[in-house]
């Protein structure tokens, strides 16, 4: 009886905490869309590709030229590693 009687006195002080949250105000709404600014919007589905490029056979050692470009493509391993 008297547990019963304590958890109705902590019932009682911890509603006005729970009163006390942040009232959000209301979000403004969103405006509206224009119509000429469609042509524009690009998804997942609709954005365009890259063609698909031919693998190029090399041999080790590579035989650089100046000029020629290099890129390494992976885990970011490489890109991660110039932080240490």
């Amino acid at each position: 009886m008297r547990s019963l009687f304590l958890l109705s006195i902590l019932a009682l002080l911890l509603e006005p905490l729970a009163a006390q949250k942040k009232k959000r105000p209301p979000r403004k709404p969103a405006p509206p869309k224009n119509p000429e600014l469609a042509h524009y919007y690009i998804n997942l589905k609709s954005s365009p590709r890259a063609p698909q490029a031919e693998a190029i056979p090399t041999r080790l050692p590579l035989q650089l030229q100046p000029g020629d470009q290099i890129a390494f493509i992976g885990s970011g391993l490489l890109d991660n590693a110039r932080h240490y």
